[in-house]
């Protein structure tokens, strides 16, 4: 099973607004607190971020959202 960690509220409000890019997910682009951008990421439930292998980021790490066009 792969490893996820929920995202702020701030992000699911979001995300519950935008178009899913599958059934139940969205592919996005994430910008962290400390400047790191995550391109080509997937959201479950508008609400979990699956993590690559070795990963491990905190609810408090994200600090914006973008839905990717592809």
């Amino acid at each position: 099973m792969q490893d996820k960690v929920k995202l702020p509220d701030h992000i699911i409000a979001m995300l519950t607004h935008l178009p899913e890019s599958g059934l139940g997910y969205q592919n996005v682009t994430l910008t962290l607190t400390n400047g790191t951008i995550l391109t080509k990421r997937k959201i479950v439930n508008s609400e979990f971020l699956l993590l690559h292998e070795n990963e491990r980021y905190l609810t408090n790490d994200f600090e914006k959202v973008e839905l990717d066009e592809n």
